[in-house]
């Protein structure tokens, strides 16, 4: 487990200063909630279809029943929608094909598995749930821009991913850039955008985050893990977090190639969340599938 100093923290942002970066690690140990701090559960880009791995969403409820988590951040590309990939510049409408509504439900079904057990026990268990609209689930309303499309617009709504059904807090995207919440003084959000609506990016792009962003921010986005914590001059602790994602390693994805093997895979726990402070714990997916397979 990575240790921070809990402290009260202003909120006033101010430029850092660097400090050394922090490795991921795993830690199987899931401690409860403790008193005025949240236990937040981060579960990045799952990127369900038809054809995805369906132990995932199984090994994530598990996981999450043990964790009993304060609150749940499904940091979003919860869907994969690759029946929409006519989207991309140059592919033909008719890419959409027979697969998406088996890429829909595909989504569904994994939220059924996820939150089955919460459902039983949320008598019990007090969580707030939030999910975040990722790129891909963004593809419905991009798919809908050019005047041709325009009698897709109710095939390709938002509102038949059933979000509402599962989760507490529903983020959409604002303009053409993810839209963003804040948890224990955390900015959680898709991806950072770079000032041009493009997603902000670096080899060491935790760091990046304390430095662009000013303040704790989780994104996901980008399939690899990356993380940095620094302190601000006000004594303000600053964290930067890049969650991975969560996807089989037995599951191609034909539009990311052979850079699918550099993917971080994993689920990551913030123990203590409080004025943007925490304690991080990442856990890989081969570990999971050891303590809940």
């Amino acid at each position: 487990m990575i240790k921070t100093n809990q402290q009260n923290i202003p909120t006033k942002p101010t430029k850092t200063k660097t400090q050394t970066s922090i490795q991921k690690c795993c830690d199987t140990k899931l401690p409860s909630a403790t008193s005025g701090s949240l236990e937040i559960a981060i579960v990045p880009d799952l990127h369900c279809h038809g054809g995805s791995d369906k132990t995932i969403p199984e090994l994530i409820a598990r996981w999450l029943d043990e964790y009993r988590p304060d609150v749940v951040v499904n940091l979003g590309d919860h869907w994969d929608l690759p029946s929409l990939a006519f989207q991309t510049k140059g592919q033909h409408s008719s890419a959409i094909g027979p697969t998406f509504q088996s890429d829909v439900a595909a989504g569904i079904q994994a939220n059924d598995v996820i939150w089955k057990t919460y459902q039983r026990a949320k008598d019990r268990w007090n969580c707030h749930r939030i999910i975040l609209e990722g790129n891909h689930e963004n593809r419905m309303a991009r798919a809908t821009e050019e005047p041709e499309r325009w009698s897709l617009r109710g095939l390709l709504d938002y509102s038949i991913l059933q979000t509402d059904r599962y989760y507490d807090e529903v983020v959409r995207y604002k303009g053409s850039t993810p839209g963003l919440t804040s948890v224990g003084g955390v900015t959680f959000r898709h991806y950072a955008p770079n000032g041009m609506s493009r997603p902000l990016n670096s080899m060491h792009l935790g760091y990046q985050l304390t430095q662009k962003m000013l303040t704790s921010t989780v994104v996901g986005h980008t399939h690899r893990f990356s993380y940095f914590r620094t302190t601000a001059s006000d004594a303000r602790v600053v964290h930067g977090l890049v969650a991975g994602c969560c996807i089989s390693e037995d599951d191609f994805h034909e539009y990311a190639g052979t850079s699918q093997t550099s993917w971080d895979r994993g689920v990551a726990c913030l123990h203590g969340c409080e004025n943007g402070n925490y304690s991080l714990e990442w856990v890989n997916l081969n570990r999971l599938q050891q303590l809940y397979g």
